[in-house]
């Protein structure tokens, strides 16, 4: 199948350019080359497996083989067709339906606790133009919630700022040194996401410093 080597060329190409060390990327190209043979033919099977954990030590959760090779000719990229058979995912329609964008399947965000004292806050914030910070993580969906909240807040005419920790000298989620650098700014609301669930004592600490 040419659409299935053409996606397996892709993942390649683009699996290379994110890598720093040229090393690996032709490493990488290599082992890509002799898997997936020529264009046109559809690589093993295992390959699916390969691709997840070739260059590094990682313990990979199990899934369906045949699942996610049926995914793959469904039209999933073979990376999260493997991800999804992994977690039970056999359909296409069923997988392409949680790939999609569909606001219908979300569920009512005011089931969380407290989410309407929440929102009565920001709105709060917002109308007295008080200074929002977005406190988010340095790892790949804490950035992209960070940046999707500020560009919220800038849709609505509001500028948050955002506030990542350094990975080497703060490491992750909520810190009193932060809290404090973001008080002395003016900050007077910090809206944690990907982060501070569980980061009870900066949360109080976030309150006792106002």
């Amino acid at each position: 199948m040419a659409g299935f080597s053409r996606l397996t060329w892709e993942i390649a190409g683009k699996a290379a350019r994110h890598l720093t060390n040229r090393k690996r990327c032709a490493m990488i190209k290599h082992y890509f080359r002799a898997q997936a043979g020529a264009p046109g033919q559809e690589p093993r099977p295992e390959y699916l497996t390969e691709i997840v954990m070739r260059f590094e030590n990682w313990t990979v959760k199990g899934f369906d083989r045949d699942a996610a090779v049926s995914l793959v000719r469904g039209g999933i990229n073979p990376l999260p067709a493997v991800f999804l058979a992994s977690r039970g995912m056999t359909g296409t329609e069923e997988a392409k339906s949680f790939l999609t964008e569909n606001h219908g399947d979300i569920l009512d965000p005011f089931s969380l606790r407290d989410m309407e004292r929440a929102v009565l806050r920001i709105r709060s914030a917002m109308e007295k133009r008080e200074k929002i910070a977005v406190f988010g993580d340095y790892d790949v969906d804490g950035m992209t919630a960070s940046a999707l909240l500020k560009v919220w807040f800038r849709d609505q005419g509001h500028d948050a700022r955002i506030y990542i920790p350094g990975r080497a000298d703060e490491g992750y989620g909520l810190n009193c040194a932060a809290l404090e650098m973001l008080r002395d700014d003016g900050v007077t609301l910090v809206i944690t996401v990907d982060c501070g669930i569980t980061a009870v004592d900066e949360a109080e600490y976030a309150k006792k410093i106002g």
